[in-house]
C-alpha cells in the first residue's frame, strides 16, 4: 500500500481553509452584486468540483445559487489527456 510522505509544511489547516473559501465567496457577493445572473466555470477536472463547491458557499451565505458548469480545451472524455478522438475519414 502507498503512502503519503510526511508533509513539511502546513500551509493551510482545515479551518484556516475554511475561513479562506468562505472570504473568496465573500469577495464574489460584494463584486458580483446580480449572483442569479452568476455562471462559475470550473475548468475540467479539477475546477469543476470547486465550482460546485463554491456555488453550494454562495447559496448558504446569500441563498442564491449561481450557475456552475465545467469547460476547457479537453473538456469531455474524448479529448481527455489532450488526445483528439479518432478521425473516422483516416479509416
Amino acid at each position: 500500500m502507498l503512502q503519503t510522505p510526511p508533509a513539511k509544511a502546513v500551509i493551510l489547516d482545515a479551518e484556516g481553509l475554511r475561513r479562506a473559501w468562505r472570504r473568496i465567496a465573500h469577495e464574489i457577493v460584494e463584486r458580483q452584486p446580480n449572483l442569479p445572473q452568476l455562471t462559475l466555470l470550473g475548468i475540467v477536472t479539477r475546477g469543476l468540483p470547486l465550482a460546485q463547491r463554491l456555488a453550494a458557499t454562495l447559496e448558504e451565505l446569500e441563498g442564491v445559487r449561481p450557475a456552475a458548469c465545467g469547460g476547457g480545451p479537453f473538456a469531455g472524455p474524448a479529448r481527455s489527456h489532450g488526445r483528439r478522438p479518432p478521425d473516422p475519414a483516416r479509416r
